[in-house]
């Protein structure tokens, strides 16, 4: 994130220093800081990015506004941007992996090469919309350039916007500049409020939902009419952040319609132009920490990262030396990055890559298995299990196509020698990747049956489902086709079920019907519970030593009271397996190898697949 002058020096060449930017920018670091330090308070101070982006889009008018709209400009106005934003950013990514090399595991260096790649090349917002469970998630602790996403979305916006303005000013008889700005924003606020309820992730990362937050800013450039009220403006417009800042207790659909208080707030306050000497935000703390705003938003995530790595309590002692030292480093930083360190920027983009370049090869050789526990270096080489022989014998793929997924291009790649009717009894496992995963196990498990496996991912092991059409067309074959000319005697439904439907009778209708489906032809069902679901790959969050408990997802923990309840009245076997690696309280998520429950956020190792499969067979088996 920055503003027309990167939050440093003065708000724009030739423009009288506004005090009351600065001080805004003063108050928009620290309420994101805050905000991030855990403090209970401040829970609303994520929307000082919005409030960064609201003076982004301001100061970006009153810079491009005041030249020829032209290619030539154009150019001016990005090599002056990255002048401001680039140097700062390369010493931070970089002095970021040198305190962090010691104690990074051979993939999460790899993952942290991945991070600095998109930030230096100003697409870390989409690389941490595919890569992340959610901004306010726990996950997002673990990515030690998290913040970096706002300057990539502003970096995105200075793209596209010489081209908005171009717009204006050839629109500018038929209508001004305002208006495009107001009927843009409109535009791209609409995309929020729809997408944002059922697609947060893409919401909040991503332009097309952000980009009328900056324009609110353009449209407080380019309004026409003087405020008559100024000082009555500013106070209002700060009552009202300073209010959110305390009040807020929800991030829920955020960005959305809550967003507009603060984004809306700061366009007044930018637009009251109350003056320098009457602002309220004139006095020396504002400014100090305005002039290094930049450097203090780049420096406090690093160190809550540090402190949630290390797993350092977020108390308020521990709170007030990461705030503290955020503060210190970044003024230093201002000092001598900022105001002095001003190479050519062919060399920055140079170094830029030589950087990027110098992180990949490091973390290809991953030299820190030489120093680190053996046991955090194990658990790294599950970021690639995935791929292995091991994993495809595990889930049921490896000599026949048992389990089919996105990469099959349709049902018809489902081998018809995994349904097995050779002898009795017999045993069929249908669902998806959770049902796959236990394949190999309940095979051995139960070997005095005849085990059929019918597998997919992407939809419901449910009668009439929906989703990935591959998975409901071999689902409609299952139902269809196969039910009615093999008698099953046992049969498993398997899925992860909060990911694929939502608590409704829905859901609980379409299990009765698979349940009465198996039952008149002889065969007795058992609905396998939802499993725990972590918000990032297990194995990552153990080699933290973080307590994993936190981490779980609790929309899964609610199915899985919510089907158990449900299906209770009906009479349906439900197997509950979502503790099954606890005990007294006490919950394992390693074996005695050192193999950790899953392999990711959601999928069971064969070992811990060997696990379930024993006690699933206690339920099915029991006299």
């Amino acid at each position: 994130m920055c503003s027309g002058r990167s939050r440093t020096g003065r708000v724009r060449e030739g423009m009288k220093f506004r005090l009351d930017i600065n001080g805004l920018r003063a108050i928009a670091v620290m309420m994101v800081a805050i905000y991030h330090f855990k403090y209970q308070f401040g829970y609303g101070g994520y929307a000082g990015v919005d409030v960064f982006f609201v003076i982004s889009g301001f100061l970006m008018n009153e810079i491009y506004n005041k030249v020829d709209p032209d290619l030539k400009s154009a150019l001016n106005f990005y090599v002056r941007r990255l002048n401001r934003i680039y140097p700062a950013l390369l010493v931070f990514v970089l002095a970021t992996f040198l305190v962090l090399l010691p104690t990074l595991a051979p993939n999460a260096l790899m993952s942290f090469a991945q991070e600095a790649a998109s930030a230096l090349t100003f697409s870390s917002n989409i690389f941490f919309w595919r890569s992340t469970s959610g901004y306010f998630g726990a996950s997002a602790d673990s990515f030690a350039l998290l913040h970096t996403w706002s300057l990539s979305l502003e970096w995105q916006f200075y793209i596209v916007f010489p081209a908005i303005v171009f717009m204006t000013h050839r629109a500018r008889r038929f209508f001004p500049p305002w208006g495009i700005y107001l009927a843009l924003g409109g535009i791209s606020f609409g995309a929020c409020l729809i997408l944002s309820p059922k697609f947060q992730n893409p919401a909040f990362y991503l332009l097309p939902t952000r980009a009328w937050e900056l324009l609110l800013g353009a449209l407080a450039s380019a309004l026409p009419w003087r405020n008559r009220a100024p000082r009555t403006s500013e106070v209002v417009a700060l009552a009202s952040i300073a209010s959110f800042f305390f009040l807020a207790k929800d991030s829920t659909n955020w960005p959305g319609l809550a967003t507009l208080i603060p984004t809306c707030a700061t366009a007044v306050l930018l637009h009251a132009n109350v003056g320098n000497e009457h602002t309220s935000l004139r006095f020396r703390p504002f400014q100090t920490i305005g002039a290094a705003s930049y450097s203090i938003y780049l420096a406090h995530w690093p160190v809550a990262h540090i402190l949630h790595a290390k797993q350092i309590p977020f108390s308020s002692l521990n709170a007030a030396l990461g705030l503290g030292a955020s503060i210190g480093i970044g003024m230093l930083s201002y000092k001598f990055v900022e105001q002095r360190f001003r190479p050519q920027p062919r060399h920055m983009v140079a170094l830029g890559g030589a950087i990027i370049a110098a992180l990949f090869i490091t973390a290809s050789i991953g030299p820190s298995k030489y120093w680190l526990p053996a046991e955090k270096v194990q658990l790294d080489s599950y970021a690639s299990y995935s791929g292995t022989e091991r994993n495809a014998r595990q889930f049921g793929r490896y000599e026949l196509a048992c389990f089919i997924t996105s990469s099959n291009s349709s049902a018809k790649d489902y081998d018809p020698r995994c349904i097995n009717t050779s002898g009795r009894p017999r045993l069929l496992l249908l669902g998806d990747s959770h049902a796959a995963q236990i394949s190999e196990a309940v095979r051995r498990e139960f070997s005095e049956f005849s085990v059929s496996q019918a597998t997919a991912s992407g939809c419901l092991p449910l009668p009439e489902t929906f989703g990935q059409k591959n998975c409901t067309d071999l689902m409609a074959h299952i139902y269809n086709d196969v039910v009615p000319a093999h008698k099953f005697d046992v049969v498993l439904i398997a899925a992860n079920w909060q990911a694929l439907s939502g608590m409704d009778e829905g859901l609980i209708s379409a299990i009765e019907k698979a349940n009465d489906i198996f039952r008149r032809s002889g065969g007795i069902v058992y609905v396998v519970g939802q499993s725990k679901v972590y918000d990032h790959a297990l194995f990552k969050i153990l080699q933290t030593n973080a307590d994993p408990s936190k981490h779980e997802l609790d929309r899964a923990a609610q199915m899985d009271r919510y089907l158990q309840s449900s299906l209770a009245g009906l009479g349906i076997n439900y197997l509950p397996v979502y503790s099954f690696n606890c005990a007294m309280e006490f919950c394992r998520y390693t074996d005695g190898a050192g193999e950790p429950l899953m392999f990711d956020e959601s999928h069971l190792t064969p070992s811990w697949a060997g696990v379930e499969a024993a006690l699933i067979r206690s339920y099915v088996m029991k006299p």
